[in-house]
């Protein structure tokens, strides 16, 4: 079995049609039958069910269209890699996100992603959504993790969607709240409610509160201060609660208990974000290596 009898059998698998499935191998209908033909003789088994009218996948074939792909695809990122270790090329990857340090465990996707390409170099920046977007648009950076209302509106992104972040409510130690694995909206309408104003990330910032509205909060009542750490301050100092996504959760505060909220209404989708035109091909590896990621 060799590769463009691989590809062939994508096509057909796609198409459902011999001539559309040759023309975009660039083959004649008859070497694509015959590809066809070895390919069933070879495996022992029937890939598709033709007839005058139609050509429809089996059970079997279904299955093997699945398998050929993650091949196809592992086989191309092999040769993109040996070509690239061969020709002894340091790829740089530039790669920005909000923080806190450890957001969503981030460290360890870069560790992960480095010991997969121990040839690509990755340069981190940390900084506001805000000033993420301009880096990325003025191509200073390669990729951002965002928010993903941030950037969605603008044509020149391409936005992978990587996970939907709830939220958790960070209490003072001493609040009776933090006894308490996760709480119901209700049990806080009556507590002092602090947030970051996120002056560099508007969007976000109104659609937070508009989440937050229908989760049954009075926004008028919340208190914004110019900070994560000004916000985490008051709390520390019993002051008040604050919102938090819970991949912001961090376990350094004695003084911080983070609760979950029980509410699907309130959240942010978390996207990998990069320019179209950025031609660096380092940029789909960590693509790719994120789509069936775990996030914690």
């Amino acid at each position: 079995m060799d590769i463009h009898r691989m590809e062939c059998f994508l096509s057909l698998a796609k198409c459902l049609n011999f001539t559309r499935a040759a023309e975009e191998q660039y083959v004649s209908q008859s070497t694509m039958t015959m590809h066809i033909n070895k390919l069933e003789e070879e495996l022992g088994v029937k890939l598709f069910i033709r007839d005058k009218r139609s050509v429809r996948l089996t059970e079997a074939g279904k299955s093997l269209e699945t398998d050929f792909i993650k091949l196809l695809d592992n086989y191309k990122e092999a040769i993109w890699r040996a070509q690239h270790i061969s020709s002894q090329v340091n790829s740089n990857l530039r790669v920005g996100y909000h923080g806190p340090v450890n957001w969503a465990y981030i460290p360890n996707i870069f560790r992960d992603f480095k010991k997969q390409y121990p040839y690509i170099h990755l340069e981190v920046n940390i900084n506001g959504w805000g000033t993420l977007v301009s880096q990325i648009l003025n191509n200073s950076l390669d990729v951002i993790f965002i928010e993903k209302s941030e950037v969605e509106h603008i044509p020149q992104l391409e936005i992978q969607q990587l996970f939907r972040d709830l939220v958790c409510v960070a209490v003072p130690d001493n609040s009776k709240l933090s006894l308490k694995n996760n709480v119901n909206p209700e049990q806080l309408y009556n507590e002092n409610l602090i947030m970051t104003n996120n002056e560099s990330a508007p969007i976000c910032l109104k659609k937070i509160s508009e989440r937050l509205s229908i989760a049954g909060f009075d926004t008028k009542k919340i208190h914004y201060v110019s900070s994560y750490e000004n916000a985490l301050a008051l709390v520390a100092s019993g002051l008040g609660i604050s919102f938090f996504p819970r991949s912001f959760k961090q376990a350094d505060n004695p003084n911080i208990v983070f609760v979950d909220l029980n509410s699907e209404n309130v959240y942010l989708d978390m996207c990998l974000v990069w320019l179209k035109n950025n031609d660096n091909s380092s940029i789909k590896l960590l693509s790719k290596m994120l789509e069936n990621y775990k996030w914690k």
